[in-house]
């Protein structure tokens, strides 16, 4: 729910427009048009600063042994919870996004099983997030 939470504030802060979303344990993959800066951040970054801090706490909270897997020796941080180098592919035509949704769903996420259970696949669900039907 952290990730739900996260994403759901800033539609309604109105920072991101949301077109689709894969949450799996391990990774996410959003479809979202940035729509205005947070303060001085981008919404990516405060995205990943408030689910990184949310998570680590949590799993400070509950003495979560896992957190030394995100253990990293950096001057700034004791862990590192998302990926330095993610990949980020412009979409210039909102007509594209049906599309390359479907294609990357079929063929990123086939092999590693998006449709099993587990993950919660929401294609152009806008409302989902901002609680509108």
């Amino acid at each position: 729910m952290i990730i739900i939470n996260s994403l759901q504030w800033m539609v309604q802060k109105e920072l991101v427009k949301i077109y689709g979303n894969v949450i799996m344990p391990n990774p996410i993959h959003l479809m979202w048009e940035q729509l205005a800066m947070n303060g001085k951040e981008f919404p990516k970054n405060s995205f990943e600063k408030f689910t990184a801090k949310t998570l680590v706490a949590n799993m400070k909270a509950r003495n979560d042994g896992a957190l030394k897997n995100y253990a990293v020796k950096a001057p700034d941080r004791e862990q590192n919870i998302w990926l330095r180098d993610f990949l980020a592919i412009k979409i210039f035509k909102k007509k594209w996004l049906h599309k390359s949704w479907t294609t990357f769903t079929l063929t990123r996420c086939s092999h590693i099983g998006c449709y099993a259970p587990t993950p919660q696949i929401n294609v152009f669900h806008q409302q989902y997030f901002t609680n509108k039907m």
